[in-house]
């Protein structure tokens, strides 16, 4: 069996580039990946985090000073967290959907249209919810009076 390489040689730190220079965002560590899994299941005593340390916890605080110092705008740097949290919580896709749509719902519609499955490729992969036959319902289009019941005996006439 083969052996396993470093986590640091087989990890890809998630890089995003802002006017021209490429930003290495950390992975987030251990300990803070564990505080937050507790803060999101609302555990009892779970600490919750301040804007500055949540800030450190995704991008870190020499990250968050480099970029100060580069004049990163707030919108970015907004980005750049949004961006970093996906990656944490659901993985590099999700990240790439971030960076590019900002979490714009108008945005993040339009990225789906461009970069989705096409409508064939969609149907193809349907469960197959379309192509069953349906019952057929009543074709008389009338509904027999309540009153009318065919198993009611019919009043005599005295006659």
């Amino acid at each position: 069996m083969g052996k396993f390489a470093d986590f640091l040689e087989a990890y890809e730190p998630l890089q995003l580039p802002i006017g021209g220079k490429t930003y290495t965002i950390p992975p987030v560590t251990l300990a803070d990946g564990a505080r937050f899994k507790l803060v999101l299941t609302n555990a009892e005593g779970a600490e919750f985090f301040s804007d500055a340390e949540f800030e450190a916890m995704l991008v870190g605080p020499a990250l968050k000073a480099e970029m100060v110092a580069d004049g990163v705008s707030d919108v970015a740097f907004e980005r750049v967290l949004l961006t970093a949290l996906a990656d944490h919580q659901q993985g590099r896709e999700a990240a790439e959907v971030m960076w590019a749509t900002g979490g714009d719902p108008k945005a993040l519609k339009q990225y789906v249209r461009e970069h989705g499955p096409n409508r064939a490729q969609r149907r193809s992969k349907s469960s197959g919810g379309g192509g069953k036959t349906r019952t057929p319902g009543s074709t008389s289009g009338t509904k027999p009076h309540p009153d009318s019941s065919p198993n009611q005996a019919t009043p005599s006439t005295g006659s």
